[in-house]
């Protein structure tokens, strides 16, 4: 009879356990301690463990516990991967900020020490006549450039002024290379030469008050005229004092006229009398063109004080300053 009832639970794969009546298959009861009741099943017997799977399955029992749901992984990555986005956002961001901080304060380091640097004063007397000047001979004149040529210019007319020997080769070499160079610069873009530069030459050719060739003349001052858009107001001052001197009137006095129309009161009250003091010698003192200048003068002339009345009345200033600031502390007290 034991042998029929092993027979027959063995066949239905259900044995009686501690806690009732088992009918799960043996995969249940894997790793079942020694000594228990639970009935080893036998692993070939398919068509129990699909009955017991259909079963289950029909009860809505699960039949195997599941780890994730489906998709959960991808939304996780996004997830923090979103969150590492904005974090090298914010890092980016904050690091942007302490650049520029940092760049701000550089700035102001260097505005703060360019205001704090002192710029040394050069008198034009230490700037042209400094140093060791040997007077030049024709060949080395017809080789000089516009640079060294202003300063060779510039000492030998203060020479020649002075009292010095005149060396008429050297100077025709000199004004000869002045046109050279004026005129090369004048037919060919690639040589410039600054509109002073040329302005400096005339000024020295001026200041010795001797005669120059006409055609010399013509290349300085058509140089001068293609470049009127350099020209400054105190220029054409210069260049109408030039003019005087060398005591040629030209069609550039008109051209300049024309261009300070609207800039005579830009001018100092000393710029005025040279430029009047020349137009005059020039014969233009009538001319319509110069009538801003005499309006400009009719208007400044009750202004014009010598250097004693200047320091008086800066004197007086400072003591109505003085007094004021004596009268708001007294207040204030």
């Amino acid at each position: 009879m034991s042998r029929a009832l092993h027979a027959s639970e063995k066949k239905s794969g259900t044995a009686e356990g501690p806690g009732g009546p088992l009918g799960a298959p043996q995969w249940a009861f894997m790793g079942a301690p020694e000594g228990s009741n639970a009935i080893l099943w036998n692993s070939s017997s398919s068509s129990s463990s699909r009955r017991y799977l259909k079963e289950e399955g029909e009860r809505g029992a699960p039949l195997l516990p599941r780890i994730g749901i489906k998709g959960t992984g991808e939304v996780c990555n996004r997830e923090s991967e979103g969150r590492a986005e904005e974090k090298f956002n914010r890092n980016n961001a904050r690091k942007q900020r302490q650049l520029e901080e940092l760049q701000q304060q550089q700035h102001q380091q260097l505005v703060q020490q360019a205001s704090n640097r002192k710029k040394r004063y050069i008198p034009p007397k230490e700037y042209w006549y400094s140093g060791h000047h040997e007077p030049p001979n024709a060949l080395t004149a017809a080789a000089l450039g516009s640079r060294d040529l202003k300063f060779v210019l510039m000492r030998e007319a203060r020479r020649i002024r002075m009292g010095g020997e005149l060396d008429l080769s050297v100077w025709e070499a000199l004004e000869s290379r002045a046109a050279a160079i004026c005129s090369s610069s004048s037919s060919s873009s690639s040589s410039k030469v600054a509109a002073k530069t040329i302005l400096r030459f005339l000024q020295s050719f001026a200041a010795v008050q001797l005669p120059i060739k006409p055609k010399h003349l013509e290349d300085m001052l058509t140089a001068i005229a293609k470049r009127k858009a350099e020209m400054r107001p105190e220029n054409y001052v210069h260049l109408f004092q030039a003019l005087a001197r060398l005591r040629v009137r030209h069609r550039i006095c008109i051209l300049g006229l024309q261009e300070m129309i609207l800039s005579w009161g830009v001018l100092r009250n000393n710029f005025l009398i040279k430029a009047a003091n020349s137009l005059s010698k020039l014969d233009l003192s009538s001319h319509v063109l110069v009538t801003p200048l005499k309006l400009m003068l009719a208007k400044r002339l009750p202004t014009f004080t010598g250097k004693q009345q200047q320091q008086q009345q800066q004197q007086q200033q400072q003591q109505q300053q003085q007094q004021q600031q004596q009268q708001q502390q007294q207040q204030q007290q």
